[in-house]
């Protein structure tokens, strides 16, 4: 799945784990990584904290994550959360490119 959204491609990203959630089996919980750290994380456009960072008590579904840090290219994927699972998505920022005059 792809589209574009305020001129930036979105992709689906793909969880790189998949573990049950042994306590709250119908709900659904994202666990997010980055390259870099301290990165924020927004769900749905709402932020939900720095990287590391486990996202716990969602509804089943996919949603729309967007990763950021400044001096850093932002980046948008799909992600879904399945219900009864702990997914786990690791995102790579790359430094922003110094436009020289």
């Amino acid at each position: 799945m792809c589209s574009l959204i305020c001129g930036q491609e979105i992709l689906t990203l793909q969880p790189e784990s998949k573990k049950e959630l042994e306590d709250q089996k119908n709900s659904a919980a994202l666990v997010i990584e980055c390259n870099v750290p301290s990165a924020q994380v927004y769900l749905n456009s709402v932020y939900q904290g720095t990287t590391k960072l486990r996202i716990n008590q969602l509804l089943p579904g996919e949603y729309i994550l967007q990763v950021e840090k400044a001096g850093f290219e932002s980046k948008r994927f799909y992600v879904t959360a399945k219900k009864g699972y702990i997914l786990s998505y690791k995102v790579e920022l790359k430094k922003e490119e110094q436009i020289s005059e």
